[in-house]
């Protein structure tokens, strides 16, 4: 884990970020979920038969395999745009994986790349329409700014990622999804800090919240391999 504020143009000790308690329990979580989404149709086809629960029975829109969506969004798990891959075994669960670009939309200097994101899903689908909700983890580099104070750097920011989500597919397979959420920081501290001022007294003034709200769309097409 990171220990410490910089002050001034100080490098704080780097003690491994990626072999943290925090970041492994991040992946343990996410783990324990993939496990449930593609372990809980198995017994439920156990127990019904050869129903629409089992791996793509059912037909239908939504049995499609593989898709790749586009993401625009504020504070997304892929940033402020970026693409990502899903892959749905089952009608009801998918699990995305993707990367995009962070910092202020259209703004070379702010931006931070890559933002990683990895979001297992479950959704109720009815129709051509679905609704959803899922829990992941995402990680990059993260800058937080306050006017007229500094700066907080991360060299590599986790975020524990929870949303909401409505989605459309069409008979063609081409999809549209609004999903709105909350980003729970599990990072320590920055490894660095820049007050505007040049001086060490901006530490207190710029520590990020401890969680951050995101909105995003993703649009995109389902192949039907």
């Amino acid at each position: 884990m990171i220990r410490g504020h910089v002050q001034g143009s100080q490098v704080p000790e780097y003690t491994g970020f990626l072999g943290s308690a925090a970041f492994f329990r991040a992946v343990a979580v996410v783990a324990a979920l993939a496990s449930a989404l593609l372990a809980a149709p198995v017994s439920a086809q156990d127990t019904l038969g050869n129903e629409s629960m089992s791996l793509r029975v059912g037909g239908g829109v939504w049995s499609r395999l593989i898709a790749v969506n586009a993401h625009v969004g504020v504070g997304t798990p892929y940033g402020w745009a970026g693409v990502a891959g899903e892959l749905s075994p089952f009608d009801w669960a998918t699990l995305s994986v993707g990367l995009g670009v962070g910092g202020r939309p259209f703004d070379l200097d702010t931006t931070t790349f890559p933002q990683v994101g990895i979001v297992p899903r479950l959704r109720y689908v009815t129709g051509h329409s679905a609704i959803g909700g899922g829990a992941g983890v995402s990680f990059g580099p993260f800058d937080w700014e306050v006017d007229g104070q500094g700066t907080a750097h991360f060299d590599l920011a986790l975020w524990i990622n929870v949303e909401a989500s409505f989605e459309y597919r069409s008979r063609k397979g081409l999809s549209l999804r609004l999903y709105v959420g909350g980003a729970l920081l599990a990072s320590g501290d920055p490894d660095s800090v820049a007050c505007v001022d040049g001086t060490t007294g901006c530490t207190a003034e710029v520590d990020p919240p401890w969680a951050i709200p995101y909105v995003g769309l993703a649009f995109g097409y389902a192949f039907d391999f």
